[in-house]
């Protein structure tokens, strides 16, 4: 006879159906109880109800029918009723660690977050090697950003199922949280072997790697999760972004394009293949996209952003700046947003508005010699006396060099570094001399002193290699 078991998890519902006789109380309670559940798999939840509580009222000891009344309460959202039902089964059985565990599903569920952790952990306490409870306990403190509770919980899990390809999973998503990448990876690797048809697994398995610019293992990973389940869009989109980074745009697009046919609300998708077709010099195609993209999500910065971007570009000012506007009222810490509008105000002749976007951008990177020179080129040369500003002109152009000067010994270092690890050291001891003169002119005698111990080497013919960490 098939019964439901409601809430084993928190991602458990369904009810199943059974058949019925007629008998005693308690072989009709059984009876109201496979109607309730037939019922509730009908979607006719009304009745449901009914032949649930007749069941409970006919078998108040029997937890089942408890559970499964408890269930469908929490699928009508009526959260009190169902904790009562459960409460009671725990006034039956204090100590059993199933009760425990709905208790706190219910909990949650009810959005009684502390309660539901305590249930859950003593669930844990009970029965130590309750693994749906420890899962579901986990799931409850990440969703609380509790990462360490989280962390250590399922590296419990992992010692005491060493051979499960789920707990290694799980272990391996609450470590990225942590951004312990190289942990992470050993943990999904660990579950492949274990399980290679894993698709969550190869895929996470495939993230982590990208993550870390692994894009050859990364892709044959999301190639894996793909063969596994192929519906599995999330693994599309990032084999789409492994090609793109690896420079195979067609591929890119290829599976970019996959996704959006699935999905045609996978705003992130029509962004990275606008971004794609960019690349690929096709901006008419990339703005079509963009648009597209936005249509499913209006308020994607990134989209904006770009969209805007390329509006600006084609020279189309009037278009840009409203992309631009929607960027920086939700992100007002992105300089290169308040930059792109400046320019593009200013270009419309919105001289006040696009100069407080330039001060916005360098409010937020007061260092940017771009846009401290876009700004002091506007004050030294704008035909309208009553927007020039020569003192203020000076001021911000000679920041602008003044911060490229600075650069300039650190660049000339590197590209001399660089040309005698390409065994051109002749070239490299006169670049670093030229990197030294430059800190000379800035007086600044701990950059030169620096300078200086590479130039030997050079002369030397031999490359510089920073000294290794014990």
């Amino acid at each position: 006879m098939k019964r439901i078991v409601p809430c084993a998890s928190l991602w458990c519902l369904l009810l199943l159906p059974s058949a019925l006789t007629l008998a005693d109380d308690s072989t009709k309670a059984e009876q109201a109880h496979q109607a309730g559940v037939k019922l509730a798999g009908e979607g006719k939840l009304e009745g449901a109800e009914e032949s649930l509580r007749l069941a409970v009222q006919l078998a108040p000891e029997k937890s089942e029918y408890r559970y499964d009344l408890g269930s469908l309460l929490i699928g009508l959202g009526r959260f009190e009723e169902a904790l009562a039902q459960y409460q009671q089964v725990l006034n039956n059985h204090p100590t059993d660690p199933v009760a425990r565990h709905r208790h706190g599903v219910a909990l949650f569920k009810a959005g009684r977050i502390a309660p539901a952790i305590a249930e859950l952990n003593e669930a844990v306490r009970l029965d130590p090697k309750f693994i749906i409870a420890r899962k579901d306990l986990g799931a409850v403190l990440l969703s609380q950003g509790k990462m360490m509770e989280a962390s250590s919980l399922y590296a419990e899990s992992v010692r005491l199922q060493p051979e499960s390809a789920d707990a290694h999973n799980d272990y391996g998503v609450v470590l990225i949280r942590l951004g312990k990448m190289q942990e992470a990876i050993q943990n999904f690797s660990k579950a492949t072997e274990i399980d290679p048809e894993h698709a969550d697994a190869q895929y996470n398995l495939g993230l982590t790697l990208f993550s870390s610019w692994r894009m050859e293992e990364a892709a044959d990973h999301f190639r894996k999760a793909i063969a596994l389940r192929p519906t599995y869009a999330d693994a599309y989109y990032n084999l789409g972004r492994t090609y793109f980074r690896q420079g195979k745009l067609d591929e890119a697009a290829e599976q970019f394009t996959l996704v959006i046919e699935a999905e045609q609300y996978y705003t992130e998708a029509y962004y990275e293949l606008g971004r794609v077709l960019l690349a690929q010099g096709k901006t008419r195609e990339a703005v079509s996209r963009f648009t597209q993209g936005l249509r499913t999500n209006p308020s994607h910065t990134n989209t904006q952003f770009e969209l805007g971007l390329v509006m600006a570009n084609m020279g189309r000012f009037s278009l840009a700046v409203p992309q631009l506007e929607g960027v920086v009222r939700q992100r007002p810490e992105y300089a290169e947003a308040h930059y792109h509008l400046a320019r593009s105000l200013i270009r419309l002749g919105r001289i006040d508005e696009g100069i407080a976007h330039y001060r916005d951008a360098l409010w937020l990177r007061p260092d940017w010699h771009l846009a401290l020179n876009d700004l002091a080129w506007l004050y030294a040369t704008h035909g309208d006396e009553e927007v020039r500003d020569g003192k203020e002109a000076l001021k911000l152009s000679q920041r602008s060099m003044d911060r490229l000067n600075e650069l300039m010994p650190l660049v000339l270092d590197t590209l001399a570094a660089a040309k005698a690890n390409d065994g051109k050291t002749d070239e490299a001891a006169k670049l670093q001399q030229e990197a030294i003169d430059w800190a000379i002119r800035l007086d600044d005698e701990a950059l030169e002193e620096e300078l200086r111990t590479r130039l030997p080497l050079y002369q030397a013919g031999k490359a510089y290699r920073q000294p290794q960490k014990p």
